[in-house]
């Protein structure tokens, strides 16, 4: 190997641990701040908690406004999570999907200013709806109960299997939440509607028993990385407040 390519290399392999410290930092603020529609992935990672609480729906859901929808699928939270946000634009329903998984550092580049985000980027798709489509999707989101009073106290671990919905619906906020295994989650036949709904391509993580090693290569609890617990709460997550 050249010098030159030597220098490359290391180069290349500075990179890649700078942006793995990057991922890292931007998950130790994920409480940090008040999710506002911003569709930059380092933005919605930093303001994890309060996108998956739906402040940005609760606070703009008043009597009048468009009907809102929120459903985050937690597949292991360093494996895959899955949003699906249904909005209503000029031209009618729209399904906003997005895969998130491990930081893909393949997909970093600077032909472009947000290149730098690439790798949290994950995959994404529009998908236009009829409006047919949102009475089946409402009608199965009344029969998991989503509109129904949350599981009050229920822990959400970032290791599990879970969904959450937050929901705006004549002008009332609702948020409800699914952890796996339950009689609760089997409820929850959206998910089908929804993953069929989906262009991705992408696999789903299914629902499964994981060890800690499973997840992080570690039974040691200090090994165990980025994770977290989200509590259910009257009509959202518990504790879910901006530092700015």
């Amino acid at each position: 190997m050249t010098a030159r390519a030597g220098g490359a290399l290391l180069a290349r392999m500075s990179l890649k641990a700078s942006l793995r410290r990057a991922s890292i930092a931007i998950a130790l603020v994920a409480a940090a701040c008040t999710y506002t529609g911003n569709d930059n992935p380092i933005v919605r990672r930093a303001a994890w908690f309060s996108y998956v609480n739906g402040d940005d729906i609760r606070k703009d859901c008043v009597a009048g406004t468009a009907d809102r929808s929120r459903f985050v699928h937690n597949a292991v939270y360093v494996q895959q999570v899955r949003t699906y946000d249904v909005v209503r634009d000029a031209a009618g329903p729209v399904l906003k999907v997005r895969v998130l998984g491990r930081p893909d550092l393949s997909q970093f580049g600077i032909s472009r200013p947000d290149d730098i985000f690439g790798p949290w980027r994950g995959a994404t798709a529009d998908v236009r709806l009829r409006d047919g489509d949102l009475v089946l999707l409402q009608r199965l989101m009344g029969e998991a109960g989503v509109f129904d009073r949350p599981p009050v106290g229920l822990e959400l671990p970032s290791e599990g299997f879970y969904w959450t919905v937050a929901a705006c619906r004549a002008g009332a906020f609702n948020f409800n939440a699914y952890l796996w295994p339950s009689e609760q989650f089997e409820k929850a036949q959206f998910s089908r509607l929804l993953f069929a709904w989906d262009p991705t391509g992408v696999p789903v993580n299914q629902p499964r028993s994981l060890t800690p090693f499973d997840v992080y290569g570690s039974n040691r609890p200090e090994d165990a990385g980025y994770s977290f617990n989200l509590r259910v709460g009257e009509n959202g997550l518990v504790g879910v407040k901006p530092w700015f």
